[in-house]
């Protein structure tokens, strides 16, 4: 398993090599929305809440991810209520304890 942030790296460096191949696939490189359920809910929502924040990002450096919408269904977004679960802290990032929390909080 990865641990956080790798699903957000991961999700952006797919957008950034979507992006790249639009014309091959006729993909309007301007009009990408993301969705996902549960968990992948919430990593559509950190990518699309998190363009441009360097700590989220394995290609800080590279094209903005910019993408027209992100949609989640049911996805946790209160981390807190499930800080006493270490794999989804790890999964998902969050939890309380300062020296285990994502720094780009």
């Amino acid at each position: 398993m990865a641990i956080h942030p790798a699903q957000v790296h991961d999700v952006k460096a797919a957008i950034r090599w979507l992006r790249l191949n639009a014309e091959a696939y006729s993909i309007d490189p301007h009009r990408v929305a993301i969705s996902g359920d549960s968990s992948g809910g919430h990593v559509a929502l950190l990518v699309h809440g998190t363009d441009g924040v360097p700590e989220l990002d394995d290609a800080p450096d590279g094209e903005p991810v910019d993408v027209s919408a992100a949609v989640a269904f049911y996805a946790p977004t209160n981390l807190q209520q499930i800080e006493d679960d270490e794999a989804v802290q790890l999964l998902l990032g969050g939890g309380s304890d300062p020296e285990r929390s994502p720094t780009w909080r």
